[in-house]
C-alpha cells in the first residue's frame, strides 16, 4: 500500500482539520437545538448566520488593510458562484433539513461533500486516485448507507 499509510507526526493541517471537525460538531448541535427544539425559523437562522459572517469578514479585511478588489469579471463570477451555490445554498438547505434529521445523520450526509469533491477532482481536475482516498470514500458512502438501515432495523425490532 505504500507510504500513504504511515503515521509519522501530526502537522498543523491535521490540528486545523480536527479543530474544524469539533467546531462543525458544536455548530451542528447548536443549530439542531435552535431549529428543532426552540422552533426557530430555519431561513431566518441561516440569514442571520450569513449576515454575521459578512460583518465579521468585513471587519477582518479592514483590520488587515486588504483590498476589496477581486480582479476581473471572471473572478467576480467565480466568487459569486462560490458564495451563492456551495455556501449560501448548502447552509440554507442544511438549516431547513435540520428540522427533520438528527445532527448525526445530517453530518454523515454532509460528509458526502468530500466524496463528491474527490470525484470531481479525479474526473475534471486530473487528480491521481490513491488507495487511501478510494477506501476513505468507500467508507463514507457505506456509513451514509448504513445509517438508515440501522434505524429501520431498530424500528422493526421495537415494533415486535
Amino acid at each position: 500500500m505504500g507510504d500513504n499509510w504511515r503515521f509519522t507526526k501530526i502537522n498543523f493541517g491535521d490540528i486545523l482539520s480536527l479543530l474544524a471537525a469539533l467546531a462543525y460538531a458544536f455548530y451542528n448541535t447548536i443549530v439542531d437545538s435552535q431549529v428543532r427544539v426552540q422552533k426557530i425559523n430555519s431561513l431566518v437562522n441561516a440569514f442571520q448566520q450569513f449576515v454575521t459572517v459578512a460583518i465579521f469578514s468585513t471587519i477582518l479585511i479592514l483590520f488587515q488593510r486588504r483590498s476589496f478588489g477581486v480582479g476581473d469579471f471572471s473572478s467576480i463570477l467565480s466568487l459569486s458562484y462560490l458564495v451563492l451555490i456551495p455556501t449560501l445554498g448548502v447552509f440554507t438547505v442544511m438549516n431547513i433539513t435540520q428540522k427533520y434529521l438528527l445532527p448525526f445523520t445530517l453530518s454523515l450526509i454532509l460528509t458526502l461533500a468530500t466524496v463528491f469533491g474527490a470525484v470531481f477532482a479525479w474526473t475534471l481536475g486530473g487528480e491521481q486516485v490513491t488507495t487511501a482516498s478510494l477506501l476513505g470514500g468507500i467508507l463514507i458512502v457505506v456509513a451514509v448507507c448504513l445509517t438508515p438501515i440501522k434505524k429501520l432495523l431498530h424500528f422493526k425490532l421495537k415494533k415486535n
